[in-house]
């Protein structure tokens, strides 16, 4: 059985963050759940937007078309963005900007290996505690 994630990422050079929102079976479920989140997140634009003499127009769009700094490995079925559009006489709108907070639909293996856990995890492998390479510090020769 196949199973769709909703997930939102932040697609964003400087900021790479996610958060799965729900998991099912019913791919129809997952698309509207993830409009829902756009929905809120296009009414939260909206109410921010303070610039009175905007001539924006807040849509949501399934068109994705960002740099794509998040790869996602696993298969998109659907995204939704919040994009600025400014209307225009006679001529499709205009893209001002899209907001870098995506909601998407992502498809899951069908078969998730299971694999077996061999043996206790080795904390002689394991190593916390060290120093970050930019720090500087006085025992240097050690």
């Amino acid at each position: 059985m196949t199973m769709f994630a909703v997930v939102n990422y932040n697609d964003y050079r400087k900021e790479v963050d996610f958060k799965i929102h729900m998991v099912t079976n019913d791919i129809e479920e997952a698309k509207k759940i993830a409009f829902q989140h756009s929905v809120k997140l296009l009414q939260e634009v909206r109410k921010d937007d303070t610039d009175k003499d905007n001539q924006c127009e807040y849509k949501i769009t399934t068109n994705n078309e960002s740099k794509n700094y998040v790869q996602c490995l696993n298969k998109i079925v659907m995204t939704y963005t919040v994009i600025c559009v400014l209307k225009r006489k006679n001529k499709a709108p205009k893209l001002e900007y899209a907001e870098t907070s995506i909601y998407a639909v992502v498809e899951l293996p069908r078969e998730i290996n299971n694999e077996n856990s061999d043996g206790d995890i080795d904390s002689s492998l394991l190593c916390n505690d060290y120093y970050p390479a930019h720090y500087s510090s006085d025992d240097e020769s050690d």
